[in-house]
């Protein structure tokens, strides 16, 4: 069950979700497994607070089958809502690194640590 925001059309197709709200963001979330053990998360495009269900499910579920550290690769991301932000700086770094986070959100990112 997800629990989104406003109106939200959620399609899974081949391993990655998308997300498509009445805004023109879409975010895609794609799940790789990179070697034996290891799951990588590719998330790309605009993480609104609607895709947060969505990518915690995905990390939860990676984290349930993965032998060894998630990876978050946010090198897609090309912007984050305050909501997004904080998520990002919840997440357990001992389950997961983030990996390819754009400088911008690295900015972020480091100052919503500080909080």
């Amino acid at each position: 069950m997800y629990f989104c925001y406003g109106m939200v059309n959620a399609f899974f197709c081949s391993g990655s979700w998308s997300l498509n709200t009445l805004e023109p963001n879409v975010i895609r979330i794609t799940e790789l497994q990179t070697e034996p053990g290891s799951l990588e998360i590719r998330v790309d495009g605009r993480i609104e607070t609607a895709a947060l269900p969505l990518l915690q499910k995905d990390i939860d579920e990676a984290a349930s089958r993965a032998k060894s550290r998630i990876m978050l690769n946010l090198q897609g991301v090309t912007g984050c809502d305050h909501l997004s932000i904080e998520f990002l700086c919840a997440i357990d770094l001992e389950a997961v690194v983030l990996i390819n986070v754009p400088e911008f959100l690295r900015i972020q990112i480091d100052a919503g640590d500080e909080h």
